[in-house]
C-alpha cells in the first residue's frame, strides 16, 4: 500500500473510531481504560496517526460495540444487513400499528428499524419501548422515505 492511500486508510479507521466513541457519549479515557490502551494511543489511532493490530482493533471494536469490518472498512458484514423475511413483529409493535393505523410496510420498517437498535444499542440488556417511542419512530421513518418525482408534483414512495 503506497504511503498516502495508508494514511487515507488510518485516518477513514481513526474518523469511524471518533464518530463511534461520540455517538456512544464516551471520552477518549474511558475508550482507552476498557480496551486496556492509553489514551495517547486512542488519540493517535483516532488522529489517523497509528495502525494498530488486530487484537487491539478487535478491542476497540469491541468496546465500541461495532465490527472490526466497518471499523477497518466502514462496511457493514453482510450477517448485520437486516431483510423483511428476517423481521418479527413484536406483539407490541403489532398492537401499536394496529391502533395508528398503519400500512404492512410501515410496520415492517418501524419492527425493522427496532430490531437495529436493539441489537445495536442495548448489548443484550432487555428493553421494549414505549408506545411514544414507537410512534416517534414511525415519524421519523416518514420523514426519511425517500419521496419519488410524479407528473404535477411529488409524491411519497410507499
Amino acid at each position: 500500500m503506497e504511503k498516502d492511500a495508508r494514511g487515507d486508510a488510518l485516518a477513514a479507521i481513526g474518523a469511524r473510531v471518533k464518530l463511534r466513541r461520540r455517538e456512544l457519549e464516551i471520552t477518549q479515557e474511558a475508550l482507552a481504560t476498557t480496551t486496556s490502551l492509553s489514551k495517547s494511543f486512542v488519540s493517535e489511532v483516532e488522529g489517523g496517526l497509528v495502525a494498530a493490530s488486530g487484537l487491539k482493533y478487535l478491542k476497540i471494536a469491541e468496546a465500541l460495540g461495532v465490527s472490526v469490518e466497518w471499523l477497518l472498512t466502514g462496511e457493514l458484514p453482510e450477517s448485520t444487513i437486516v431483510r423483511p423475511s428476517d423481521v418479527e413483529i413484536p406483539v407490541f409493535v403489532a398492537e401499536v400499528a394496529e391502533e395508528e393505523e398503519w400500512s404492512y410496510g410501515e410496520t415492517l420498517d418501524v419492527a425493522t428499524a427496532l430490531q437495529s437498535v436493539v441489537a445495536r444499542r442495548t448489548r443484550g440488556r432487555r428493553w421494549q419501548p414505549s408506545r411514544d417511542d414507537l410512534v416517534a419512530l414511525a415519524a421519523a421513518i416518514r420523514r426519511l422515505r425517500p419521496t419519488e418525482q410524479v407528473e404535477g408534483g411529488t409524491k411519497k414512495k410507499q
